[in-house]
């Protein structure tokens, strides 16, 4: 009998205070938030969120409106409340799918206005983080119509664009964890918006390269964004394009789609990757499965050393201008060009990235999961350490 009050008296616990709950919203009160754009200007941010309307009312049709608003405030809490008091609706942010940072956020502190996010919006945020050449409001004033709501465009060209290795992206949590190393410094994936086909020619905007301490990085990166959403933006598209190293608050330098490829490879985000390398007189091209990538820090006392391992499945049939019998008979002519392929896209963003004083890598980590005795006695000028290592690679493809 004791044991049963017992029982009673606990689980009783679980429902203590459900009935009286203030904040508690009905569904139709509630706005299940899905993008959230953040703008910085003239001391004042400028918040876009975008929701789903729902299905239409209409049975004939199965598509879903998407609906954006906008609130502006000296901080992120009072931008998204005048934001919230064009719908009158309680804003709910745990569907949240990307948080899109605007230039002019990625060049003033955007870590902080990661936190003030999570402070304010959603305190266990599983958001992508990108950013926007321009303004994200610009992103985000696009209106798709899916008849999947919860699978948003932005979210997907996003999320397929991380697992096909066109570049790394991050969660907020993962954004933060990043930011906060030695270095001050993380790396941000960037979308675009490409005009409709039939609109106007909009104004052709390029990026400003002046922070780039790169003289080489200009020339496949510049020139080639523009944010002019021009005329019929029924069917625009939006398109990955590069990323941004950012370090100490601000952007560094931006990075071209091959050396995001290459960040990709080494923090071993993607799931599928396609590597384009020279056979003879082709250009070939292969897709690696069941990808390891291993970085051994070792420290002489003077001098810092990363061996950086890549290991990777081939399998000859899922290559399309490559048969199974081209790869059995000619081996040293495709796994050695291919190999040294992979070497020269890591050994290229390795040295971008480490000569800019940037560790997109996660190579104080290592240094600290293997040596953290070499750890202290580095720690005090890691910048500085970081540009002077010296780096080793090793690829292993495997085919089967």
């Amino acid at each position: 009998m004791k044991r049963l009050l017992l029982v009673i008296l606990i689980s009783l616990t679980f429902f203590t205070g459900c009935g009286s709950y203030s904040p508690f919203s009905r569904m139709e009160q509630r706005i299940m938030v899905q993008l959230v754009g953040i703008d910085f200007e003239d001391g004042l941010y400028t918040v876009s969120i975008q929701f789903s309307m729902g299905k239409s009312s209409n049975a004939m049709e199965v598509e879903n409106d998407l609906k954006t608003i906008t609130g502006k405030g000296v901080n992120l809490y009072s931008a998204v409340r005048e934001a919230q008091k064009s719908v009158g609706k309680e804003l709910f942010f745990s569907h949240t799918q990307v948080v899109f940072l605007g230039k002019s956020v990625l060049n003033n502190n955007p870590i902080e206005v990661l936190e003030d996010y999570l402070t304010y919006c959603d305190h266990h945020s599983t958001a992508y983080v990108a950013g926007a050449y321009e303004k994200a409001e610009d992103i985000l004033s696009l209106t798709y119509k899916d008849e999947y709501s919860d699978k948003n465009k932005l979210f997907l060209v996003l999320k397929n664009a991380k697992e096909t290795g066109i570049y790394p992206a991050y969660i907020i949590y993962e954004s933060q964890i990043n930011a906060y190393n030695k270095s001050n410094s993380f790396f941000v994936p960037m979308i675009r918006v490409e005009e409709a086909k039939g609109g106007d020619s909009g104004e052709e905007e390029t990026k400003d390269n002046s922070e780039n301490e790169d003289n080489g990085e200009t020339g496949d990166d510049s020139n080639k964004n523009s944010t002019g959403i021009g005329g019929d933006t029924e069917h625009p598209k939006v398109i990955p394009e590069g990323g941004v190293l950012i370090n100490d608050g601000k952007i560094k330098a931006f990075m071209s789609e091959s050396r995001c490829a290459g960040l990709a490879m080494i923090a071993n985000t993607c799931k599928t990757l396609s590597i384009d390398f020279e056979s003879g007189s082709e250009i070939r091209s292969i897709r690696t499965f069941k990808k390891k990538v291993k970085i051994k820090p070792i420290f002489d006392g003077e001098n810092l050393t990363f061996d950086i391992r890549f290991s990777a499945t081939v399998q000859g049939d899922s290559n399309s201008k490559i048969s199974r019998a081209v790869i059995d008979n000619y081996t040293d002519d495709f796994v050695l060009p291919a190999q040294n392929a992979i070497k020269a896209k890591m050994r290229d963003t390795v040295d971008f990235a480490v000569g800019l004083g940037c560790d997109v890598f996660n190579l104080e980590d290592a240094l600290k999961h293997y040596d953290y005795p070499a750890w202290l006695k580095t720690e005090d000028d890691w910048k500085q350490i970081l540009k002077n290592a010296k780096f080793t690679y090793n690829v292993v493809l495997t085919v089967i």
